[in-house]
């Protein structure tokens, strides 16, 4: 079961403008709006590289929401684009990726000047013995893109991570609610909240490069992500 927790009025979202961060923000402003407690969302958005539909993407979300629950107070939906040391779009070191958007969680915190809860979309990778049946191959990626996965996400390495961690030392409470769940459950949840045919069409999920989209233009349809999101409204949803 994914439950939402209701624990501070001031609450993160990195919101990448994906289906999981999508879904979970409805989440999130609809637990808080049944338990009747005040809520303020701060939507924070960085910008891999080059994929300026990121914030984009995001942004649609954010309207979407903002219809949906007018009695949410919204912040400032803060972006920042990854760069390098020259002044770039980052496009390969991830670690500058998290690096600025802890720095963006910091500087939310900072200006409450009290704990807030911070959430992360973040889902598990499904079974091995699923990837290697659904995931084909791509003129990009290889004969299996199911080996071009983030293996940090394998169930061997996060079944032991509790989806809320307390982080007093930045006066953060760390909720990850999909942590122990892959995208099937989440695309189970667009099909509860019947949001297929108006929430999930305003996300994406593609990590493919310029070239393999026309300019980011469409989705690629082979890079892991892609396939991952096929997998799992097509069939994933099913099994769970």
């Amino acid at each position: 079961m994914i439950n939402i927790p209701v624990l501070t009025e001031n609450v993160i979202i990195r919101l990448s403008g994906g289906a999981d961060s999508a879904i979970l923000l409805y989440m999130i402003c609809d637990e808080y709006c049944k338990a009747n407690k005040p809520l303020k969302i701060w939507p924070i958005t960085v910008i891999h590289g080059v994929r300026n539909w990121q914030s984009y993407h995001a942004q649609q979300v954010l309207d979407f929401m903002y219809g949906k629950f007018p009695d949410v107070e919204f912040m400032t939906h803060e972006v920042r684009k990854c760069m390098d040391p020259g002044g770039k779009p980052d496009n390969k070191n991830a670690n500058n990726y998290v690096d600025d958007q802890e720095s963006l969680i910091d500087g939310v915190v900072a200006e409450v000047g009290e704990t807030c809860a911070v959430f992360n979309g973040v889902t598990a990778n499904p079974p091995e013995e699923i990837g290697e049946k659904y995931w084909g191959s791509s003129k990009v990626f290889g004969e299996k893109v199911w080996e071009v996965r983030e293996k940090h996400r394998d169930w061997e390495f996060i079944s032991d991570r509790e989806p809320v961690q307390d982080d007093s030392k930045r006066k953060l409470i760390h909720c990850n609610p999909f942590i122990q769940h892959h995208k099937g459950h989440v695309a189970k949840l667009y099909y509860k909240y019947e949001l297929i045919d108006d929430l999930l069409p305003l996300t994406r999920s593609c990590e493919g490069w310029d070239y393999m989209t026309e300019n980011f233009s469409k989705t690629c349809g082979e890079c892991w992500w892609c396939m991952e999101r096929d997998w799992a409204f097509e069939d994933g949803y099913r099994s769970v």
